[in-house]
């Protein structure tokens, strides 16, 4: 993180690229940008609280070691606490993936996480630069027309092969 802000720009919480004054979004992260002043005001102030003893503990997921790690991580980045611990039943399976752990998170934060981590897969994955408009008009036989995700081929709903490329859809 930088440790300097000017007071006249705006600044990503998330990647914390900085903006012109009157530039409201991050391009990049598509979020709003923050006043460089509260960015200042952001190093003073505790990331988020560690996980006490007593709270309640949700799995959110399970998997190899260093894929949870990397969600641990990036939860942290986010503002949000994490605990790893061994799988369900009490130890870790070994085998050619590593051991296999799970990531909990306190029951009250539980959506934000969830928001958190598929924002993640979003970026990660590259679907945050695919436009999705046209999703649900494969599956729709209400809406006539659609376009095929292979080629981009419009066709007719009431067909079950793109006349391009030849694209199976059932």
């Amino acid at each position: 993180m930088r440790r300097e802000y000017d007071e006249d720009c705006m600044y990503c919480p998330q990647c914390d690229d900085e903006y012109r004054a009157e530039i409201r979004t991050c391009a990049e992260c598509k979020i709003a940008l923050v006043p460089g002043a509260r960015m200042a005001a952001m190093l003073e102030e505790p990331v988020y609280r560690t996980i006490e003893p007593h709270e309640e503990l949700v799995a959110v997921r399970r998997g190899p070691l260093l894929m949870i790690r990397q969600l641990e991580d990036y939860l942290r980045k986010a503002g949000l606490a994490s605990l790893v611990t061994p799988g369900e039943d009490g130890r870790c399976a070994g085998g050619c993936r590593g051991p296999e752990v799970e990531l909990k998170v306190r029951a009250s934060e539980v959506e934000q996480v969830l928001a958190a981590l598929a924002e993640e897969h979003r970026k990660s994955t590259g679907l945050d630069l695919h436009d999705e408009s046209l999703n649900g008009a494969l599956f729709d036989v209400e809406v006539g027309r659609a376009a095929c995700p292979a080629c981009g081929c419009l066709f007719s709903t009431d067909t079950i092969l793109c006349p391009d490329c030849g694209l199976r859809f059932v």
